[in-house]
């Protein structure tokens, strides 16, 4: 049986934005299986994480799969430890098949739901560049493109980052005839991603300016001399403004101390809530309760101190 995107059969999630099946729809997917009795899993997920944050705004969709024994707090705290920054989800498997004999192992999707590639995912990053360049091409909408994008389309399809690309192909949109209709296309297709985030945040902007201003954030600089990045920074300008938002601003910045005690600490395989662990750590212990504490006083309503008081409940820290 020939693996296809439409046999994933999506396991719990715990870690990230819930995926669902709809999700996978002319994405490229990559679906990474992994353990946390793996070293060389662990090994590759930083690098994964790093693809997923370069590619992830122009049409990539990274699923980590964990297929080993192990409770789920300790599967996400190891995910977190590994600098995870995709959705992590508990046995997420292909069906009907045996989708792998061993670990490390990821399978590649194309953005038609065709596999590309199954083996080691250190092995895959260019195929998912070279895919993500495909998709992005065959969802401009254009039957034919002429000869001045062709350069662009030669990088794209050679798999190299659409963030460089992507101001060339906004300098070329206001071209005219087929030129600009060309780069319009190949433009509405690198920025989907970040349009629909924009789209997102301007139906809460009355309601949630916090979840609006998390959701177009990264925006400006992802998509970086776009009319979309124009759009964004404008309306980040708008939600500084907001008391809620400069509360959240603030309390991220004190969150950043929080992780990188949380980074120092790095339990690995022991339980980061026995004694001896509790014992050996005992001053960046008190470090990480002294700025958890100083944040629920500070931003008691903040996301950032949510995330800081689950990472000290990590360490059975407790925070009054």
């Amino acid at each position: 049986m020939k693996m296809t995107v439409a046999e994933i059969r999506l396991g719990k999630s715990i870690l990230g934005a819930k995926v669902e099946s709809s999700d996978l729809k002319d994405k490229v997917v990559l679906l990474d299986y992994w353990g946390v009795n793996c070293p060389p899993c662990l090994a590759a997920m930083p690098r994964t994480a790093e693809l997923n944050a370069e590619l992830g705004e122009f049409g990539l969709l990274v699923l980590g799969s964990h297929v080993q024994g192990g409770n789920e707090e300790d599967v996400r705290a190891v995910a977190l430890k590994h600098h995870a920054n995709f959705p992590i989800s508990i046995q997420t498997r292909v069906r009907g098949t045996e989708d792998y004999n061993g670990l490390p192992h990821c399978v590649l999707f194309d953005h038609t739901g065709k596999c590309l590639f199954r083996g080691l995912p250190t092995e895959v990053d260019l195929l998912v560049r070279k895919a993500v360049g495909n998709a992005i091409i065959a969802n401009a909408g254009r039957e034919k493109f002429t000869s001045a994008i062709e350069p662009i389309l030669k990088d794209l399809r050679a798999g190299k980052s659409p963030a460089t690309i992507l101001p060339r192909v906004a300098a070329m949109r206001n071209f005219a005839g087929d030129a600009g209709a060309d780069a319009k296309g190949l433009l509405a297709a690198m920025t989907a991603g970040g349009r629909k985030k924009l789209e997102r945040a301007e139906s809460v902007i009355s309601s949630d300016p916090v979840e609006a201003f998390i959701l177009v954030e990264t925006l400006p600089a992802v998509y970086k001399g776009s009319p979309l990045a124009t759009e964004a920074s404008e309306m980040l300008s708008k939600l500084r403004k907001e008391k809620s938002v400069t509360t959240e601003v603030n309390a991220r910045q004190a969150l950043e101390g929080v992780k990188k005690l949380d980074q120092q600490l790095n339990p690995g395989a022991q339980d980061p809530k026995k004694p001896e662990f509790q014992k050996a750590n005992a001053p960046l212990l008190k470090q990480l309760k002294n700025k958890t504490q100083q944040m629920k006083k500070s931003w008691p309503d903040a996301r950032a101190t949510k995330e800081a008081l689950e990472t000290a409940e990590r360490y059975a820290v407790e925070i009054k």
